[in-house]
C-alpha cells in the first residue's frame, strides 16, 4: 500500500480536511490552543501530522508570521496543498512522524493535532523528545475517546440511512485500540515533566451574535461541503455499489439541511444549532 498518499485518497480528502479544521481553528479556538501550549512569537515550533497546514496557518495569522512553523505529514498531497498556502516563516516537510528528518533539540514546541491516536504513541512520544530542546514543550491533542455535544435538527430519513451505511463500514473495517488516558504515563516514562491536562471546546455555532452574516454564511458553507465530502468517502469505503441509491438519497437530504440553514440566517430565524467538540490537551516539558 502506498501510504504517502493513503489519507488524502481514502480518509480524507484535501478539501474535507481544510474545510474540517478551518471550522475549528478559527480565531477565537486557536486563540485557547495558543494560551494552553504557551506558544510565543519568535519560538520554533512543529506541528506533526499537519495535514493541508490549517493548524500553522492559524498559528501564523496570529503573530502575524513573528514565529517560526514547520510542519510534518506522510501524505505528499497534503503536503503539497500546504506548500501553495505561502504561509509566513513556514516550512512544509514530507516524512514520518516517527522517524523524522529534523535534527535533535530542533524545537521550542512540538505540536499534534488529532495524530497519536493513528500511530505508535511511545514510538512517536520518544520521537518528539528527540526533536524537542531541552525544557522545551510538547502538546499532544485528540478528540479520542468522541465527546461532544450536538444540537442539529437532522431528517428523520437521514438519521435511517447515517445508522445503515456505517453499521456496513463498521463491520468491514478493521479498529484500533487506542487509550488517550495512558498518554500521561507514556510521557513520563519518555522523560517528559510537568504535565498538564485540559479540555478545549471547539465550538461550532452559526447563531452566535458576535459573527457577522458573511462569516454564519462562511461557517455553514464550509460545513457543508465536509458533510457532503464525507458521505463521499462514504460511499467509497463501501463494499459493494449497491448502496449508491441511499449515498444520493442521503446527500439530497444533507443539502436540503443546509439550504434550510442559509434561509434562516438570512431572515434572521434563529434555531440555535450547536456543534460542540471537546479536544484532551496534554502539555508537558522535556527535562
Amino acid at each position: 500500500m502506498d501510504y504517502s498518499k493513503y489519507w488524502s485518497e481514502t480518509q480524507q480528502t484535501i478539501s474535507i480536511l481544510d474545510n474540517h479544521r478551518s471550522l475549528r481553528f478559527n480565531n477565537k479556538n486557536i486563540k485557547k490552543i495558543i494560551d494552553f501550549f504557551d506558544i510565543k512569537p519568535c519560538m520554533k515550533l512543529l506541528d506533526s501530522g499537519c495535514g493541508t497546514g490549517v493548524l500553522i496557518e492559524a498559528i501564523s495569522e496570529y503573530y502575524k508570521g513573528e514565529i517560526y512553523l514547520a510542519g510534518i505529514d506522510r501524505d505528499v498531497n497534503f503536503i503539497s496543498h500546504a506548500k501553495t498556502k505561502n504561509i509566513l516563516n513556514s516550512e512544509f516537510t514530507s516524512g514520518d512522524a516517527l522517524k523524522s528528518p529534523f535534527d535533535s533539540n530542533s524545537f521550542d514546541i512540538a505540536l499534534s493535532y488529532t495524530l497519536i491516536e493513528h500511530i505508535d504513541t511511545l514510538d512517536f512520544l520518544k520521537e518528539q523528545y528527540r526533536i524537542t530542546k531541552s525544557g522545551g514543550i510538547i502538546g499532544v491533542m485528540t478528540c479520542f475517546p468522541p465527546s461532544k455535544i450536538i444540537k442539529v435538527p437532522y431528517f428523520p430519513e437521514e438519521e435511517l440511512i447515517y445508522d445503515e451505511l456505517y453499521k456496513v463500514i463498521n463491520e468491514s473495517e478493521e479498529k484500533r485500540s487506542f487509550d488517550p488516558f495512558l498518554i500521561p504515563e507514556k510521557l513520563e516514562q519518555t522523560g517528559f515533566a510537568g504535565i498538564e491536562i485540559d479540555t478545549i471546546s471547539l465550538p461550532i455555532i452559526w447563531d452566535d451574535d458576535s459573527l457577522s452574516l458573511k462569516q454564519k454564511l462562511k461557517i455553514v458553507e464550509l460545513r457543508a461541503k465536509e458533510e457532503l465530502g464525507y458521505i463521499e468517502l462514504i460511499g467509497n469505503k463501501l463494499p459493494t455499489n449497491k448502496f449508491d441509491n441511499r449515498i444520493e438519497e442521503l446527500k439530497s437530504f444533507v443539502k436540503k439541511r443546509y439550504e434550510n440553514r442559509v434561509k434562516a440566517i438570512e431572515t434572521g430565524k434563529k434555531n440555535w444549532e450547536i456543534e460542540m467538540n471537546y479536544t484532551l490537551c496534554i502539555k508537558a516539558r522535556k527535562t
